[in-house]
């Protein structure tokens, strides 16, 4: 039915067409177009290769992006949410970023998980290891070290060519009753999609269970305002490996406003996201096959694409495992 509702009109004039790019709108942000039945043996990315776009006027750049050797990688998993606020204030050297701190004071509970992500740092050690060998400059960032102040040190002309963050995520949708907001309050009442959305560093589960950061330091949590106000002129991948990622507030034409559009106003050029929450396991799975493309240097559409093929003849009958990733450009 999903197929009959979105896709059958067009499928009538793509006759000798293998690839498609394509700008949803509204709801069918929430849609991963390559999970789509087209019959009961067939499914949308049997027939297509899709490449999302955040919109159409990206058809007028770059179309084979590729990571070289040359390029700078930075790695996030493994991460210390608990970590102690005397060694944070140690490895940070007590000195805060000028990008921002913008709503601690509205954080409360609420957390979806605190669970450590041991799969996530395999992730990355597993990535690094790939790349390693192909003789790529790799810096892996994870447990304590994971602090919202080394990702915001990234800023300018030090954004590497791919940023890879494995953590928890979180999303809250568009209250229905909106609160002033006080020190009482949480990131669910904010009127800003951007501060209802954000990635976790090192120390962020003081910060979201006590409801006040550590004097001195930033307070872990990284929201998507944060980050819009970033600068990542370099940045040519960012891989977001983490839970609801690529959700946010819907409006209209105007796309989703989370962390999708906080990294594309930072000057990202292509992020992969996810839309439900994803398993550990076949995450890192996905992201491993993913990267051995992208370092044997084929194009970050054309290894995505190939990942998600792998994955999806591997676990056809489960797309919960392998569809929740998408690539926007």
């Amino acid at each position: 039915s999903l197929y009959d509702l979105v896709w059958a009109a067009i499928d009538k004039k793509l006759d000798g067409i293998e690839t498609v790019y394509y700008s949803p709108i509204g709801l069918l942000n929430k849609v991963s177009f390559a999970a789509i039945p087209v019959n009961e043996k067939k499914l949308l990315i049997d027939k297509y290769h899709l490449i999302q776009l955040n919109s159409t006027k990206e058809l007028l750049e770059d179309q084979k992006i590729k990571i070289t050797p040359s390029d700078a990688l930075v790695l996030y998993g493994g991460i210390a949410y608990d970590a102690d606020s005397t060694l944070l204030k140690k490895i940070t050297g007590n000195k805060k970023t000028d990008a921002g701190n913008e709503g601690t004071e509205i954080i409360n509970n609420g957390a979806q998980s605190w669970n450590y992500l041991p799969f996530s740092k395999l992730e990355v050690k597993a990535i690094q290891k790939i790349g390693l060998a192909q003789h790529y400059k790799i810096s892996l960032i994870s447990d304590e070290n994971a602090t919202e102040e080394s990702l915001k040190s990234l800023d300018g002309n030090s954004s590497p060519a791919v940023l890879h963050i494995a953590s928890h995520g979180f999303f809250f949708p568009d209250p229905k009753d909106k609160k002033p907001l006080n020190s009482q309050q949480t990131f669910k009442q904010s009127t800003n999609p951007l501060l209802r959305s954000g990635l976790f560093f090192a120390g962020a589960f003081y910060t979201w269970t006590k409801n006040k950061n550590v004097s001195g330091l930033e307070d872990g949590i990284a929201t998507a305002y944060e980050i819009a106000n970033m600068y990542l002129p370099n940045t040519k991948l960012c891989v977001l490996s983490a839970c609801e990622t690529g959700l946010g507030d819907l409006y209209g034409s105007e796309g989703v406003l989370g962390l999708q559009r906080a990294f594309r106003i930072a000057g990202v050029k292509n992020l992969v996201m996810s839309l439900w929450k994803v398993p550990d396991t076949e995450t890192a799975e996905f992201m491993a096959l993913f990267y051995d493309h992208i370092f044997k240097q084929q194009t970050i559409a054309d290894s995505f694409q190939a990942a998600q093929s792998t994955m999806k003849n591997k676990y056809r009958n489960d797309p919960y495992k392998w569809a929740a990733f998408i690539l926007v450009r």
